[in-house]
Protein backbone atom coordinates (compact mmCIF):
# COMPACT_ATOMS: atom_id res chain seq x y z
CA UNK A 1 0.00 0.00 0.00
CA UNK A 2 1.14 3.54 -0.55
CA UNK A 3 1.80 5.67 2.48
CA UNK A 4 -0.94 8.22 1.31
CA UNK A 5 -3.35 5.67 1.33
CA UNK A 6 -1.84 3.80 4.84
CA UNK A 7 -2.07 7.11 6.43
CA UNK A 8 -5.61 8.61 5.44
CA UNK A 9 -6.93 5.03 6.60
CA UNK A 10 -5.17 5.25 9.64
CA UNK A 11 -6.30 8.76 10.65
CA UNK A 12 -10.08 7.71 10.10
CA UNK A 13 -9.60 4.61 12.01
CA UNK A 14 -8.39 7.01 15.12
CA UNK A 15 -11.01 9.91 14.40
CA UNK A 16 -13.80 7.34 13.90
CA UNK A 17 -13.08 5.42 17.20
CA UNK A 18 -13.06 8.85 18.63
CA UNK A 19 -16.44 8.78 17.73
CA UNK A 20 -18.32 6.39 18.87
CA UNK A 21 -16.47 6.33 22.17
CA UNK A 22 -18.21 9.92 22.31
CA UNK A 23 -20.27 10.28 25.81
CA UNK A 24 -24.22 11.45 24.86
CA UNK A 25 -25.26 13.60 27.90
CA UNK A 26 -28.98 14.16 28.91
CA UNK A 27 -29.32 15.12 32.55
CA UNK A 28 -27.05 16.83 34.56
CA UNK A 29 -26.37 13.04 36.69
CA UNK A 30 -24.51 11.83 33.81
CA UNK A 31 -21.62 13.93 34.30
CA UNK A 32 -20.27 11.19 37.25
CA UNK A 33 -20.83 8.15 34.75
CA UNK A 34 -18.96 9.73 31.82
CA UNK A 35 -15.70 7.98 30.29
CA UNK A 36 -13.74 9.72 28.71
CA UNK A 37 -12.85 8.37 24.89
CA UNK A 38 -9.25 6.96 24.64
CA UNK A 39 -8.07 8.39 21.43
CA UNK A 40 -7.62 12.31 21.21
CA UNK A 41 -8.80 13.03 17.32
CA UNK A 42 -7.37 16.08 17.60
CA UNK A 43 -4.00 14.52 17.45
CA UNK A 44 -5.09 11.90 14.49
CA UNK A 45 -2.86 12.96 11.71
CA UNK A 46 0.13 13.84 14.00
CA UNK A 47 0.13 10.33 15.94
CA UNK A 48 -0.26 8.56 12.44
CA UNK A 49 2.86 10.61 10.91
CA UNK A 50 5.19 10.01 14.26
CA UNK A 51 4.04 6.08 14.20
CA UNK A 52 5.00 6.51 10.23
CA UNK A 53 8.18 7.74 11.00
CA UNK A 54 9.46 5.27 13.76
CA UNK A 55 8.03 2.31 11.10
CA UNK A 56 9.71 3.47 7.90
CA UNK A 57 13.01 5.57 9.22
CA UNK A 58 12.15 8.34 7.68
CA UNK A 59 11.44 11.83 8.11
CA UNK A 60 7.92 13.29 7.94
CA UNK A 61 9.09 15.54 5.17
CA UNK A 62 10.20 12.45 3.17
CA UNK A 63 6.73 10.86 3.59
CA UNK A 64 5.41 13.97 2.37
CA UNK A 65 7.15 14.18 -0.38
CA UNK A 66 6.74 10.82 -2.04
CA UNK A 67 2.91 9.97 -1.14
CA UNK A 68 3.22 7.80 -3.71
CA UNK A 69 6.15 5.27 -1.71
CA UNK A 70 5.01 1.65 -0.73
CA UNK A 71 5.40 0.63 2.46
CA UNK A 72 6.63 -2.95 2.96
CA UNK A 73 4.68 -5.66 4.40
CA UNK A 74 6.69 -5.69 7.61
CA UNK A 75 6.31 -2.10 7.51
CA UNK A 76 2.96 -2.04 7.24
CA UNK A 77 2.19 -4.88 9.85
CA UNK A 78 4.40 -2.74 12.38
CA UNK A 79 2.18 0.13 11.57
CA UNK A 80 -1.09 -1.75 12.11
CA UNK A 81 -0.31 -3.18 15.57
CA UNK A 82 1.08 0.23 16.51
CA UNK A 83 -2.28 1.96 15.61
CA UNK A 84 -4.21 -1.08 17.20
CA UNK A 85 -2.09 0.15 20.22
CA UNK A 86 -3.39 3.50 19.78
CA UNK A 87 -6.87 2.87 19.04
CA UNK A 88 -6.62 1.62 22.99
CA UNK A 89 -5.03 4.63 24.24
CA UNK A 90 -1.51 3.61 24.60
CA UNK A 91 0.61 7.06 24.15
CA UNK A 92 2.47 7.40 21.50
CA UNK A 93 5.67 8.44 23.40
CA UNK A 94 6.02 4.71 24.81
CA UNK A 95 5.08 3.21 21.48
CA UNK A 96 8.31 4.75 19.95
CA UNK A 97 10.30 5.02 23.11
CA UNK A 98 11.04 8.60 23.49
CA UNK A 99 9.71 12.03 23.94
CA UNK A 100 10.68 15.24 23.59
CA UNK A 101 10.94 17.81 26.22
CA UNK A 102 12.98 20.87 27.06
CA UNK A 103 13.91 20.45 23.07
CA UNK A 104 15.74 17.12 23.72
CA UNK A 105 15.64 13.52 22.95
CA UNK A 106 14.30 11.84 25.82
CA UNK A 107 13.92 7.77 26.49
CA UNK A 108 10.86 6.54 28.28
CA UNK A 109 9.26 3.62 29.14
CA UNK A 110 5.87 2.59 31.27
CA UNK A 111 8.62 2.51 33.97
CA UNK A 112 8.54 6.56 33.92
CA UNK A 113 6.19 9.58 33.58
CA UNK A 114 5.90 10.65 30.02
CA UNK A 115 7.33 14.65 30.22
CA UNK A 116 4.59 17.15 29.65
CA UNK A 117 4.78 20.76 27.99
CA UNK A 118 3.36 22.17 30.73
CA UNK A 119 6.25 21.32 33.04
CA UNK A 120 8.75 23.26 31.05
CA UNK A 121 7.06 26.35 33.39
CA UNK A 122 8.67 24.48 36.34
CA UNK A 123 12.30 24.20 34.41
CA UNK A 124 11.68 27.89 33.70
CA UNK A 125 10.91 28.91 36.72
CA UNK A 126 13.69 27.11 38.59
CA UNK A 127 16.27 29.24 36.17
CA UNK A 128 15.05 32.64 36.31
CA UNK A 129 15.83 31.99 40.33
CA UNK A 130 18.96 30.11 39.86
CA UNK A 131 20.82 31.62 37.09
CA UNK A 132 21.54 34.79 39.65
CA UNK A 133 23.06 32.89 41.99
CA UNK A 134 26.65 32.08 42.36
CA UNK A 135 26.44 28.42 44.09
CA UNK A 136 23.61 26.60 42.52
CA UNK A 137 22.99 23.21 44.72
CA UNK A 138 19.42 21.99 43.15
CA UNK A 139 17.69 18.51 44.75
CA UNK A 140 15.22 16.85 42.23
CA UNK A 141 12.38 15.10 44.10
CA UNK A 142 10.99 12.42 41.81
CA UNK A 143 12.96 12.92 38.59
CA UNK A 144 11.60 9.72 36.94
CA UNK A 145 12.85 9.85 33.32
CA UNK A 146 15.36 13.05 34.60
CA UNK A 147 13.87 15.24 32.17
CA UNK A 148 13.84 18.43 34.52
CA UNK A 149 17.09 17.79 36.56
CA UNK A 150 19.04 16.99 32.95
CA UNK A 151 16.97 20.14 31.37
CA UNK A 152 18.44 22.23 33.98
CA UNK A 153 21.99 20.52 33.88
CA UNK A 154 22.06 21.75 30.28
CA UNK A 155 21.58 25.39 31.08
CA UNK A 156 23.34 25.78 34.00
CA UNK A 157 27.09 24.90 33.86
CA UNK A 158 28.03 25.12 37.07
CA UNK A 159 25.01 23.64 39.11
CA UNK A 160 24.90 20.44 41.24
CA UNK A 161 22.07 18.82 41.07
CA UNK A 162 21.04 15.60 43.39
CA UNK A 163 17.58 13.92 41.63
CA UNK A 164 16.18 11.31 43.58
CA UNK A 165 13.72 8.44 42.75
CA UNK A 166 12.22 5.73 44.21
CA UNK A 167 12.46 3.49 41.26
CA UNK A 168 15.54 1.78 40.68
CA UNK A 169 14.18 1.60 37.24
CA UNK A 170 13.17 5.02 37.02
CA UNK A 171 16.92 5.83 37.75
CA UNK A 172 18.23 3.41 35.37
CA UNK A 173 16.01 5.16 32.55
CA UNK A 174 17.45 8.99 33.79
CA UNK A 175 21.21 7.63 34.15
CA UNK A 176 20.87 6.58 30.64
CA UNK A 177 19.19 10.18 29.04
CA UNK A 178 21.43 11.87 31.23
CA UNK A 179 24.54 9.95 29.02
CA UNK A 180 22.75 10.81 26.25
CA UNK A 181 21.92 14.31 26.31
CA UNK A 182 25.25 14.68 27.76
CA UNK A 183 26.84 13.49 24.69
CA UNK A 184 25.09 15.46 22.39
CA UNK A 185 25.48 18.82 23.84
CA UNK A 186 28.83 17.74 24.53
CA UNK A 187 29.63 18.30 27.89
CA UNK A 188 29.24 16.74 32.05
CA UNK A 189 26.07 17.07 33.37
CA UNK A 190 26.66 17.36 36.72
CA UNK A 191 23.54 15.16 38.33
CA UNK A 192 24.06 12.72 41.07
CA UNK A 193 20.87 10.52 40.52
CA UNK A 194 20.04 8.31 43.75
CA UNK A 195 17.47 6.19 45.16
CA UNK A 196 15.35 7.70 47.93
CA UNK A 197 11.63 7.84 48.74
CA UNK A 198 11.61 11.56 48.86
CA UNK A 199 14.06 12.92 51.41
CA UNK A 200 15.00 9.20 53.00
CA UNK A 201 18.37 9.75 51.74
CA UNK A 202 19.16 13.05 53.50
CA UNK A 203 17.57 11.54 56.69
CA UNK A 204 19.90 8.96 57.23
CA UNK A 205 22.45 11.59 56.32
CA UNK A 206 21.43 13.15 59.18
CA UNK A 207 21.77 9.65 61.45
CA UNK A 208 25.16 8.64 60.00
CA UNK A 209 26.46 12.08 60.80
CA UNK A 210 24.77 12.33 64.72
CA UNK A 211 25.74 8.31 64.58
CA UNK A 212 29.74 10.04 63.60
CA UNK A 213 29.74 12.87 65.78
CA UNK A 214 28.63 10.83 69.47
CA UNK A 215 31.34 8.41 68.83
CA UNK A 216 33.97 10.88 68.38
CA UNK A 217 32.04 12.90 72.29
CA UNK A 218 32.41 9.29 73.65
CA UNK A 219 36.19 9.56 72.98
CA UNK A 220 36.64 13.04 73.70
CA UNK A 221 34.41 13.67 76.18
CA UNK A 222 33.78 16.74 74.47
CA UNK A 223 30.09 18.38 74.04
CA UNK A 224 29.01 17.84 70.11
CA UNK A 225 29.24 20.72 68.26
CA UNK A 226 25.68 21.87 66.93
CA UNK A 227 26.51 22.60 63.79
CA UNK A 228 27.54 19.24 63.34
CA UNK A 229 24.17 17.46 64.11
CA UNK A 230 22.27 20.32 62.14
CA UNK A 231 23.87 20.63 58.64
CA UNK A 232 23.77 16.99 56.76
CA UNK A 233 23.07 18.82 53.04
CA UNK A 234 21.16 22.54 52.35
CA UNK A 235 19.99 23.48 48.67
CA UNK A 236 19.43 26.62 46.94
CA UNK A 237 16.27 24.99 45.03
CA UNK A 238 14.36 22.51 45.50
CA UNK A 239 12.38 20.58 43.02
CA UNK A 240 9.54 18.24 42.08
CA UNK A 241 6.71 17.63 40.58
CA UNK A 242 5.07 14.56 42.23
CA UNK A 243 2.16 12.80 41.80
CA UNK A 244 -0.69 15.28 42.28
CA UNK A 245 -3.64 13.52 41.02
CA UNK A 246 -6.37 12.15 43.65
CA UNK A 247 -7.41 8.35 44.10
CA UNK A 248 -10.74 8.99 41.65
CA UNK A 249 -9.44 11.66 39.30
CA UNK A 250 -11.23 10.61 35.65
CA UNK A 251 -8.31 11.49 34.27
CA UNK A 252 -7.06 8.22 35.10
CA UNK A 253 -9.68 6.38 32.55
CA UNK A 254 -7.50 7.83 30.00
CA UNK A 255 -4.58 6.92 28.18
CA UNK A 256 -2.23 8.32 31.71
CA UNK A 257 -3.62 4.70 32.64
CA UNK A 258 -0.42 3.30 30.95
CA UNK A 259 1.96 5.17 33.25
CA UNK A 260 2.87 4.27 36.40
CA UNK A 261 0.10 4.66 39.13
CA UNK A 262 2.90 5.58 42.48
CA UNK A 263 3.76 8.81 40.08
CA UNK A 264 0.42 10.00 39.49
CA UNK A 265 -1.89 9.49 42.25
CA UNK A 266 -1.25 10.82 46.06
CA UNK A 267 -4.20 10.31 47.96
CA UNK A 268 -8.08 11.28 48.31
CA UNK A 269 -7.12 14.33 47.58
CA UNK A 270 -3.76 14.07 45.69
CA UNK A 271 -2.33 16.06 47.93
CA UNK A 272 -0.50 13.85 50.25
CA UNK A 273 3.13 14.24 48.61
CA UNK A 274 2.48 17.78 48.17
CA UNK A 275 2.45 18.17 51.36
CA UNK A 276 5.38 15.49 52.76
CA UNK A 277 7.40 17.41 50.18
CA UNK A 278 6.46 21.11 51.65
CA UNK A 279 7.31 20.48 55.00
CA UNK A 280 9.98 18.01 54.81
CA UNK A 281 11.93 20.68 52.35
CA UNK A 282 11.53 23.21 55.13
CA UNK A 283 15.31 21.36 56.98
CA UNK A 284 16.90 21.30 53.83
CA UNK A 285 16.74 24.62 52.01
CA UNK A 286 19.49 27.36 52.30
CA UNK A 287 18.55 30.73 53.61
CA UNK A 288 16.01 32.20 50.92
CA UNK A 289 16.81 28.96 49.38
CA UNK A 290 13.53 27.91 47.40
CA UNK A 291 11.12 25.65 46.90
CA UNK A 292 9.20 24.55 43.39
CA UNK A 293 6.37 22.49 43.22
CA UNK A 294 4.29 21.54 40.11
CA UNK A 295 1.01 21.12 40.73
CA UNK A 296 -2.57 20.34 39.48
CA UNK A 297 -4.46 23.28 37.65
CA UNK A 298 -7.27 23.22 40.28
CA UNK A 299 -4.73 22.94 43.60
CA UNK A 300 -3.13 26.01 43.78
CA UNK A 301 -5.41 27.57 47.14
CA UNK A 302 -4.57 23.95 48.65
CA UNK A 303 -0.82 24.32 47.92
CA UNK A 304 -0.27 28.02 48.66
CA UNK A 305 -2.11 27.17 51.78
CA UNK A 306 0.38 24.47 52.24
CA UNK A 307 3.39 26.34 51.63
CA UNK A 308 1.58 29.27 54.57
CA UNK A 309 1.30 26.50 57.21
CA UNK A 310 4.83 25.37 56.83
CA UNK A 311 6.16 28.80 57.10
CA UNK A 312 7.08 29.99 53.49
CA UNK A 313 7.05 33.41 52.35
CA UNK A 314 7.11 35.12 49.41
CA UNK A 315 4.85 32.25 47.92
CA UNK A 316 4.27 32.61 44.16
CA UNK A 317 1.70 30.86 41.80
CA UNK A 318 3.13 30.66 37.58
CA UNK A 319 0.23 29.96 34.97
CA UNK A 320 0.65 27.97 32.16
CA UNK A 321 0.62 28.88 28.61
CA UNK A 322 -3.13 27.68 28.71
CA UNK A 323 -3.33 30.43 31.47
CA UNK A 324 -3.58 27.76 34.19
CA UNK A 325 -1.72 28.17 38.11
CA UNK A 326 0.69 25.21 37.49
CA UNK A 327 3.73 26.09 39.35
CA UNK A 328 4.19 27.25 42.99
CA UNK A 329 6.92 28.62 44.89
CA UNK A 330 7.86 29.48 48.32
CA UNK A 331 10.89 31.01 49.96
CA UNK A 332 12.38 29.77 52.99
CA UNK A 333 14.34 31.63 56.18
CA UNK A 334 16.77 28.79 57.05
CA UNK A 335 16.77 27.71 60.83
CA UNK A 336 19.96 26.79 62.84
CA UNK A 337 19.22 23.66 63.46
CA UNK A 338 17.43 20.87 60.99
CA UNK A 339 13.73 20.36 61.75
CA UNK A 340 12.18 16.53 61.92
CA UNK A 341 10.31 15.86 58.50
Amino acid sequence: MKVSEVAVAARNRLQEAQKLKEPQIDTAEDLSQIKLPAVDASTAQLDVDILLEYVTGRTRSALYAWPDATLTATELGAFDALIDKRLDGYPVAYLIGRQEFWSLPFCVTPDVLIPRPETELLVETALEFLEPLSEQRVLELGTGSGAIAIALATELTQARIIATDVSSEALAIARHNAGTISSKVNRRLYIDFVLSDWFEFLEKRVEETFDSTLQTKQKTNNSIPSEQTSVAATFDLIISNPPYLAEHDPHLEQSIRFEPLDALVSGDQGLDSLMRIASGATSYLSNNGLLALEHGFDQADAVRGLLVDSGYTCINTHRDLAGLERVTTGSWAASSTIKST
